[in-house]
């Protein structure tokens, strides 16, 4: 469609430029003008047709400019295909080839007829812009990616070092707790304190250990009226 309109936008400049008709040559000047390369082949591989674009980019890729067998040219352009084409474009009949750093094309073959005749048309795009962008936007889905995968293992840090904390934290809690009660145990014990009425009134030490280790903020008894 894009191929067929600009032929027409061109012939149609050409005849509002002042001429009355238009010549068989002047459709074949309106394709040589393209920007776009144009390529025939017939069944037989002769090509019928090429303009100066499609030659410039088959020079590009170092192949003959000027060919009359052109058998087994599109699998020869495929050998050029862009490495990363699959994660730019899908490509089926097409196939996506950069000529330079400048200069990326995009390679369409269909069948079609011309004269009555059925032929292999293979047009060659300038999708540069197109190119420059998709690959920019490719990096970056890639630094992304990148960047997704050492997020995830700075968290598993952060996870281990929660815990590595958490767990030190425990330890001396536990360290303070039982070495707290250890110690009013001892001075009991030095002062001589070993009469039932003692004993009762250490119990509650001894007993809620375990919920003081849960919370060492709320504990159920005035530890230093003890000591």
């Amino acid at each position: 469609v894009v191929f067929a309109g600009r032929c027409a936008y061109l012939l149609s400049a050409d005849v509002l430029a002042g001429r009355s008709e238009i010549r068989r040559t002047s459709i074949i000047e309106a394709v040589d003008a393209l920007p776009e390369g144009v390529l025939y082949i017939d069944r037989s591989g002769r090509v019928v047709y090429a303009n100066d674009t499609m030659r410039s980019c088959l020079a590009c890729m170092g192949m003959p400019s000027i060919i009359s067998d052109a058998s087994g040219l599109w699998q020869r352009i495929c050998e050029h295909r862009a490495p990363d084409e699959a994660a730019v474009r899908e490509s089926g009949s097409s196939v996506l080839v950069r000529l330079s750093d400048s200069e990326t094309r995009l390679f369409v073959i269909e069948e079609t007829y011309l004269r009555f005749v059925r032929c292999d048309l293979i047009v060659a795009y300038d999708v540069t812009e197109e190119d420059r962008v998709n690959r920019a936007i490719l990096r970056m889905s890639r630094l992304c990616e990148e960047s997704a995968v050492e997020l995830e293992e700075s968290l598993r840090n952060v996870a281990v070092l929660a815990e590595a904390e958490a767990f030190a934290r425990m330890r001396s809690r536990v360290h303070d707790v039982i070495g707290q009660r250890l110690s009013i145990l001892h001075r009991r014990l030095e002062d001589g304190a070993v009469s039932d009425s003692d004993v009762e009134a250490m119990r509650p030490v001894l007993d809620s250990i375990m919920d003081d280790l849960r919370n060492c903020d709320d504990a159920p008894y005035d530890l230093p009226a003890l000591v």
